[in-house]
C-alpha cells in the first residue's frame, strides 16, 4: 500500500500542477506500468535529488515547482535508458507498433467484456458442485466408467480424509508430524520449505523433497536417533497437511479443465473430479503426462484387479491425464456373471473377454457363441464353439464393435425317476436305459411299515398332462418278471404308502405342575384314568394344587372344547372316586401350581454394606438378620439407616423408618431390631456422603503441578515432594500460601503465607516445615527474568553461518548477520527469507537490503526462538513457467515441460517476460492470472482496474507464472434462477467515462515528459 501511496502523491502533485482531476491509485499505477515505468525506479532517482514523494509539503508552492521539474528530468532519464536497452536487444521478428489510445480504448473494453462473460469456479464450493456434477452423470455404458460415477472411489479434499501410504511422494508444502514416545519424548510439526528442506528444531536440515514416505519415515528416524533415545517402534511419521496442486484433465471426460487438489489424491482419485472417462472415452490407455517423463498408461482394469496399483500414479504440480478415445470395444450378452461393453487392448481376445465377464453361468451353453459383426456395411452372424477353443492355445479375434451373445441351458434336465412315501432315502434318480420299478425300490429301499397291497405312480404326458396308474407292488416284490414291473420313463414319480397314512392317530397330554410333562398315544380299547396319566407324568411336584382342568375336544364339533374342573387330591386319596375321570382323545389335563395365585415378595438392602442384594422374604427376618446376611456392615458405614416400607395395598403409598443400627446390633430384642416385611428396602449410607472433598493445589515452578487429597499433618515438604519436587527456575524463597478462612455467619477471607525452603524443601522461617490445611494453594514462583539461550541460525552466504544465541529480547535481524560477519560478495538479499517456527509462524517476506541500507527498516524484525534466517546465493535468472506458448519457440529440451529460464531486465514487468521469451499467453491461459513469486517468498499478481492489467513487477530469481483459464459456466442467482442480462449499452457507458479518466490521466503524463 506504501508503494501505491507514493504513486497516488506523484499524480496528485501532477493534478496540481496542470489543474486535472484527481484519479484512484489503481488508474495510476496501471499508466505508469503501461509507459514502462518502474515506480520503485522512479521513488529512487527523486531520492536521490532529494525529493521523498511521501513527505512533501504541498502547500508550499515553490517546493511543488521543485517536485515538477525534477519529475520531467527523471521521465526523460527513464526513456533515455529504455532507449538504449531496446537499441541493445535484437530486432524482433514480427513488427509490434504501439496501438493508439483510441485503439487500446476498444481493445480494452472488448477484453472487459469478454472477462464479464467468463466465470470463476472458486475453490471453496468446488467439491459441492463436483458432487452435484456426478449426481447428474448418465448410467455407465462401458465396463471401468462405473467407478468414477457411483461414488467407488472418492476426491480427497482434505488430507486428514485418508492416510497416505509408504509409496507417498513429498513435496514442497507439505506439512508432517514427527512423533516420538519412549524413553524420550517429542512431537514436531514441520513444512518441507521452498528448498526441499525441513528443519527440526535444534538439529541440521534434512532434505525431503521427492522422497516417499517410507525412504522419508527410514531417513527421519536414522537423523532423530542421533538426538534422542528411542526404540524403532516408538518412532512415527504421518502427513498432517497435503499441499495442494493444480492438475490439468484433458481428452474424453464429461468435465475437462484445470482442478486444484491436494496432492494425496491419486490419478484415479483425480479423475473423479472429471467424471471419469465419456461415454467414448479409454479406460485402458489413460496417459499420466508429465514434463521431462514418458508419459504412463493407466489402465482401469487393473485397478478393479488390484487397487493397490493406484498407489504407482500420485500426482506433481502441473500434471496432464489425457483420456483418449476407447479403440476397440466390444459387448457380451447372456450367461455370464458380468454382461457389459469391454475395452480389449492389444492381444486380448475372446477369452480375456470371458475372464472380464467373471466367466460363464452353470446354465451357459459353451458349444455355441453367437458373434454379431460388421462386415463390408452389413450385419453378419459368427458361431463358436468354445468348448474346443478354450482345450486349446488358439483364440477368436474380436474386432471393435462386436456383440457376443452367450446362449443359457433353458431346457431342464429329465432323465430322473422320483419316489416318495414309505422309503428310507426319497427323492430323484437317475433314470438309466431299461430301469424297471423293482431297480428303482432297489435304491429307495422300501420301509417295513410301507403297504404293498397298493401303490400308485404319477406319468407326465408329452403334452405336459399327468395320470396316475395303480401298481401291484406284492407282484412285483413275488416275482420281478411280472407283467405289472413296467418299465419307467422320464420323471416317473412312485408313490409308496404306511398303514398309519389310513388310521386317525390321537394323543393325551398331562402338563402343568407334574415332574414331566407327556403327549402320548391314545390307546384304543384301553382306559386310562387322571391317576395313571399322573403316575405316567411322574408325577405331582411339590408346589401343585388340589385341583385341575380337562380341556375335552367335542365329538360333534371339532372346533369346540369343553373345560370340567376334577378335584385332584380327592382322586389321589381314593382312585375309586368318581372324580377319578376316564380321558378320552385329545384330551389336554393341566395341574396348577401354587405358586400361580401367590405374589413372589422379597426385601432388600443397599448402600454401607458388604453384598448389597435383594432376597426372598422369609417370615420374621429382622434388621440384624438381613445385615448379615449381606456379609455385615462396611467400615465406612454410619450408625443409622432408613427403611422405605411399601404399603401392599397401596403401592403409591410409602412411609420412611428410622433405625439405630447400633442399638438393634448390641439389643436384638429392642425395637430398633424392626421384622421385615415383605418389599421393604434398607439403605445404610457411608460417611463419606457427608464429608466434603477436601484438596490442596500447587502450581507453578514444579514439575507435577496438581490437586491433592487432604490428609493430616499434610505440610509444605509433603506437597513439594510429591510434585516433583521444584523446576530449575523455581524461586526458593518465594513459596507463597494462599488460604481460605471460614467463620460461622461472616464472609470467607483469604490470608497469604510466603515461605522459603532449603535444599530438602525443609521451611527456613518456621523451623523445619509448615503444616497445610484444606484448599490451601501453594504457588511456587520463578526466578525474576530467569531464561534460558534462545538459539536462532543464520544459514547461507554470510561469512560465519550457523546458530547464534539471542543476546537479549530485542535482538533484531541486523544485529545477527553483523554478528555472523556480515555478507558474501555472493549474497542474494532480495531472495533472503526468514522462518519462524514459533507457534507455526512459517515463512515472514522480508526485505534484508534495505534492512542492510537502514537498520529502522520494518523488515528488521526482533527475532525469536528457533528463528532461521536464509541467504542464498546470486541469482540472475528469471523463470517462465505456465500456460505459455514457449514451446512454439524452443525445443523441449529447452522448455522442460513448458518451463524456461531466461536472463534478467531492468524495469520490466512479468507481461513483457511472458511477450519476449514465452511467445505470449497460451490459449488455455488468461492475462489475468499471470502471477509472480519473489525470491523471499512475496507472490505479486496481476490486478485489473476497469479495463487495464497492471503485470507485477520482476526481480532477480522470481518465478513468473501463467495459470489456466477457468472452464465456462452460467452463472445463476442466488435462489437458483438464471442472472439477469447484463446492460451491456450502460457498461459501455460507464467503461468509457472511466476511459475518459484514464485518457486525462495519459495526456497529463504526456505534458509531463514533453
Amino acid at each position: 500500500m506504501k508503494r501505491l501511496l507514493g504513486v497516488i502523491t506523484l499524480i496528485l502533485f501532477a493534478s496540481i500542477l496542470f489543474a486535472q482531476p484527481p484519479i484512484s491509485e489503481q488508474q495510476a499505477q496501471a499508466e505508469l506500468e503501461k509507459l514502462g515505468v518502474d515506480e520503485e525506479l522512479m521513488r529512487k532517482k527523486l531520492l536521490e535529488r532529494g525529493i521523498d514523494i511521501d513527505n512533501i509539503d504541498q502547500t508550499d508552492p515553490g517546493r511543488i515547482l521543485e517536485v515538477q521539474k525534477a519529475v520531467e528530468e527523471v521521465l526523460a532519464e527513464i526513456e533515455a535508458e529504455k532507449i538504449r536497452d531496446e537499441q541493445s536487444l535484437p530486432p524482433p521478428t514480427t513488427p509490434n507498433p504501439e496501438p493508439k489510445v483510441e485503439q487500446v480504448l476498444v481493445d480494452s473494453t472488448e477484453a472487459a467484456i469478454q472477462e464479464i462473460k467468463s466465470t470463476d469456479i472458486e475453490e471453496d464450493v468446488a467439491e459441492q458442485l463436483i458432487e452435484e456434477f456426478q449426481s447428474t452423470l448418465s448410467p455407465s455404458t462401458i465396463y471401468g466408467q462405473q467407478i468414477f460415477r457411483d461414488k467407488s472411489i472418492k476426491l480427497f479434499r482434505q488430507s486428514e480424509d485418508i492416510k497416505p501410504p509408504d509409496s507417498y511422494v513429498l513435496g514442497v508444502g507439505d506439512i508432517i508430524a514427527v512423533s516420538i514416545w519412549g524413553l524420550s519424548e517429542e512431537g514436531a510439526v514441520l513444512e518441507i520449505n521452498k528448498s526441499g528442506f525441513i528443519k527440526p528444531y535444534q538439529m541440521p536440515r534434512i532434505y525431503l523433497k521427492g522422497l516417499s514416505l517410507g525412504k522419508a519415515k527410514d531417513l527421519l528416524r536414522k537423523r532423530y536417533s542421533r538426538y534422542y533415545n528411542f526404540r524403532p517402534s516408538e518412532f512415527e511419521l504421518t502427513i498432517n497437511y497435503s499441499r495442494t496442486i493444480t492438475v490439468n484433465i484433458v481428452g474424453e471426460v464429461t468435465n475437462y479443465g484445470a482442478f486444484t487438489i491436494p496432492a494425496i489424491n491419486t490419478a484415479f482419485n483425480a479423475l473423479v473430479a472429471a467424471g471419469g472417462p465419456s461415454d467414448i472415452g479409454s479406460v485402458r490407455n489413460i496417459q499420466l503426462i508429465r514434463a521431462g517423463q514418458q508419459p504412463k498408461r493407466i489402465d482401469v482394469y487393473e485397478y478393479l484387479l488390484d487397487p493397490q496399483v493406484q498407489n504407482e500414479f500420485y500426482l506433481q504440480e502441473n500434471d496432464y491425464i489425457n483420456v483418449p478415445l476407447a479403440e476397440r470395444l466390444v459387448t457380451i450378452t447372456g450367461a455370464v456373471k458380468r454382461a457389459y461393453t469391454f475395452e480389449l487392448t492389444k492381444g486380448e481376445e475372446l477369452k480375456k473377454l470371458i475372464e472380464f465377464a467373471g466367466g460363464f453361468k452353470d446354465n451357459a451353453y459353451k458349444g455355441k457363441l453367437q458373434i454379431t459383426r460388421i462386415i463390408n456395411d452389413e450385419e453378419n452372424i459368427i458361431d463358436v464353439d468354445f468348448r474346443t477353443l478354450e482345450n486349446s492355445s488358439a483364440d477368436f479375434q474380436l474386432f471393435s464393435s462386436d456383440v457376443i451373445k452367450v446362449e443359457g441351458i433353458a431346457k431342464p434336465y429329465q432323465n430322473y425317476v422320483d419316489i416318495a412315501g414309505a422309503v428310507e432315502f426319497p427323492g430323484r434318480f437317475e433314470l438309466t436305459n431299461g430301469m424297471k420299478i423293482n431297480s428303482l425300490l432297489g435304491k429307495a429301499i422300501l420301509e417295513e411299515e410301507a403297504r404293498k397291497d397298493v401303490a400308485f405312480i404319477q406319468r407326465t404326458n408329452i403334452d405336459g398332462t399327468a395320470r396316475i396308474e395303480r401298481v401291484d407292488l406284492a407282484g412285483i416284490l413275488a416275482d420281478i418278471n411280472s407283467v405289472a414291473n413296467i418299465t419307467l420313463r422320464p420323471r416317473d414319480k412312485l408313490l409308496i404308502y404306511t398303514q398309519k397314512d389310513f388310521v386317525n392317530s390321537a394323543i393325551f397330554k398331562v402338563e402343568g405342575a407334574v415332574r414331566n410333562a407327556i403327549s402320548l398315544p391314545f390307546s384304543v380299547g384301553k382306559e386310562i384314568q387322571i391317576d395313571d396319566a399322573i403316575l405316567l407324568a411322574g408325577g405331582l411336584q411339590p408346589d401343585a394344587a388340589g385341583f385341575g382342568y380337562i380341556s375335552r375336544l367335542n365329538p360333534n364339533n371339532k372346533k369346540e372344547r369343553e373345560t370340567i374342573r376334577v378335584d385332584i387330591q380327592a382322586i389321589l386319596d381314593n382312585p375309586d372316586a368318581p372324580e377319578n375321570l376316564v380321558l378320552k382323545p385329545f384330551d389336554v389335563l393341566k395341574i396348577y401350581s401354587i405358586e400361580s395365585y401367590t405374589d413372589d415378595a422379597t426385601f432388600r438392602i443397599d448402600g454401607s454394606v458388604r453384598n448389597p442384594a435383594e432376597y426372598a422374604f422369609a417370615e420374621n427376618t429382622s434388621l440384624k438378620d438381613i445385615i448379615s446376611m449381606s456379609g455385615g456392615l462396611r467400615a465406612d458405614a454410619t450408625s443409622f439407616g432408613y427403611i422405605q416400607r411399601v404399603d401392599p395395598n397401596n403401592t403409591k403409598q410409602r412411609k420412611i423408618i428410622r433405625v439405630d443400627i447400633k442399638k438393634a446390633f448390641e439389643d436384638p430384642t429392642s425395637i430398633e431390631n424392626v421384622i421385615l416385611e415383605p418389599f421393604d428396602k434398607l439403605n445404610i449410607y457411608s460417611k463419606e456422603l457427608f464429608t466434603d472433598d477436601s484438596t490442596i493445589k500447587i502450581t507453578g515452578s514444579v514439575r507435577s503441578p496438581g490437586e491433592f487429597q487432604y490428609a493430616e499433618n499434610f505440610t509444605i515438604k509433603d506437597i513439594l515432594t510429591m510434585a516433583g519436587g521444584l523446576k530449575m527456575e523455581a524461586s526458593q524463597n518465594r513459596i507463597e500460601v494462599f488460604r481460605t478462612i471460614f467463620k460461622d455467619d461472616q464472609p470467607t477471607e483469604t490470608i497469604i503465607a510466603t515461605l522459603e525452603v532449603d535444599e530438602d524443601f525443609n521451611v527456613v522461617s518456621s523451623g523445619g516445615d509448615f503444616d497445610l490445611m484444606p484448599f490451601d494453594l501453594v504457588v511456587v514462583r520463578k526466578l525474576p527474568e530467569f531464561e534460558l539461550q534462545n538459539i536462532v541460525t543464520i544459514e547461507g552466504e554470510v561469512k560465519y553461518p550457523g546458530p547464534y544465541p539471542l543476546m537479549d529480547n530485542n535482538e533484531r535481524l541486523l544485529n545477527i548477520v553483523e554478528r555472523a560477519g556480515g555478507i558474501t560478495q555472493e549474497a542474494f538479499l532480495k531472495g533472503a527469507t526468514l522462518y519462524r517456527t514459533q507457534d507455526n509462524i512459517g515463512y515472514i517476506v522480508i526485505e534484508l537490503d534495505d534492512v542492510l541500507k537502514d537498520k529502522k527498516n520494518r523488515s528488521n524484525f526482533i527475532l525469536k526462538e528457533g528463528d532461521i534466517i536464509e541467504i542464498p546465493k546470486q541469482r540472475d535468472l528469471v523463470t517462465i513457467q505456465g500456460e505459455t506458448k514457449v514451446n512454439e519457440l524452443y525445443p523441449e529440451k529447452i522448455t522442460q515441460g513448458g518451463r524456461i529460464n531466461v536472463a534478467y531486465r531492468k524495469r520490466k514487468n512479468a507481461k513483457w517476460y511472458v511477450d519476449h521469451y514465452a511467445a505470449g499467453v497460451g490459449d488455455n491461459g488468461q492475462k489475468k492470472r499471470i502471477t509472480v513469486e519473489h525470491p523471499n517468498g512475496e507472490i505479486e499478481r496481476t490486478k485489473n482496474f476497469i479495463f487495464f492489467k497492471s503485470y507485477p513487477s520482476v526481480r532477480e530469481g522470481s518465478i513468473v507464472s501463467v495459470g489456466v483459464k477457468p472452464p465456462k459456466k452460467e452463472k445463476e442467482s442466488r435462489s437458483g434462477e438464471p442472472k439477469e442480462k447484463v446492460d451491456w449499452g450502460r457498461s459501455l457507458a460507464d467503461g468509457l467515462a472511466q476511459a475518459t479518466a484514464v485518457l486525462s490521466l495519459i495526456l497529463l503524463v504526456q505534458q509531463i515528459n514533453k
